[in-house]
């Protein structure tokens, strides 16, 4: 949330993805509730994936290395 913060200041949409983040998950009959991270294939996972990495492919790039990410839906 510190990384999103510093990209994002609007304060509503930081709750909304806050609240994301710490939603219960169901797995069969089983209820969990997440303590980090982002679950694979929730909605927002590529995106915030792409907000964190998003340093990675500054400092390849200024080394010389070229990066293609890519994000679809299956």
């Amino acid at each position: 949330m510190n990384l999103i913060r510093s990209q994002i200041s609007d304060s509503k949409l930081l709750k909304l993805i806050e609240s994301f983040l710490q939603q219960g998950i169901m797995d069969g009959l089983e209820s969990w509730t997440p303590i980090k991270g982002t679950p694979q294939g929730a909605v927002l996972s590529p995106l915030l994936a792409n907000l964190y990495l998003h340093p990675l492919d500054l400092l390849l790039n200024e080394n010389g290395f070229k990066m293609v990410r890519y994000a679809f839906e299956v």
